[in-house]
């Protein structure tokens, strides 16, 4: 009797640059799976968040975040990095 959860299954194939494979290889050997799992876990993800299980951006947004604060020049300013150091503490 075949198994009906095998019969269900396909192939997928892609290209890849050879150094980010490898790249990748030791990240998710790192992380204890292999890039099939790795690959299966985003598709996974992917359908669970009905598109990209993360927000694919040009920019940092925390970056983008900082910059913009820092246009509004209502940056608090410091006579020295104790002041500072004094402020991020409390």
């Amino acid at each position: 009797m075949p198994n009906s959860k095998e019969d269900n299954k396909t192939f997928f194939t892609m290209r890849i640059d050879k150094e980010e494979k490898e790249q990748l290889k030791r990240l998710y050997d790192d992380m204890g799976m292999d890039l099939t799992t790795a690959v299966k876990i985003f598709f996974k993800q992917s359908l669970l968040k009905n598109g990209m299980p993360f927000r694919p951006t040009r920019v940092n947004l925390d970056n983008l975040e900082a910059r913009r604060e820092a246009k509004l020049d209502t940056l608090k300013e410091y006579k020295d990095t104790s002041e500072l150091w004094t402020d991020l503490n409390e």
